[in-house]
């Protein structure tokens, strides 16, 4: 038996028999699961987005799989922001001569 370390506390069913490599598809994955082809912990699971945590084990086909325990992965860090210039200014909007309106006259009677 195998042990998959998630990176998050749970994982969909569907999920993992794509991660796994147990099926081609998410397509696949939904209809093993409707066929009644995958076990959780000994039953016939029917819920595809069956979330799985740790201590659940899957079965499929002649593969067996035990969700382990969570595992950090680090964010590489984020770049730091340009610093703001303090006569930054908004462009001004360039519209077309074609798209100017001119502005009502007031006529007098």
């Amino acid at each position: 038996m195998t042990t998959f370390n998630p990176t998050t506390p749970y994982i969909h069913l569907i999920q993992l028999l794509k991660r796994l490599n147990w099926v081609e598809s998410g397509a696949v994955a939904k209809m093993v699961v409707e066929q009644e082809l995958v076990k959780v912990n000994d039953e016939i699971e029917l819920r595809k987005r069956r979330k799985l945590v740790p201590g659940d084990i899957v079965e499929f086909s002649v593969n067996k799989v035990i969700i382990g325990e969570v595992v950090e992965v680090e964010k590489p860090p984020k770049p730091p922001k340009p610093p703001k210039s303090a006569k930054a200014q908004k462009p001004k909007s360039q519209v077309h001569p074609a798209r100017r309106r001119n502005k009502p006259t007031s006529s007098s009677n």
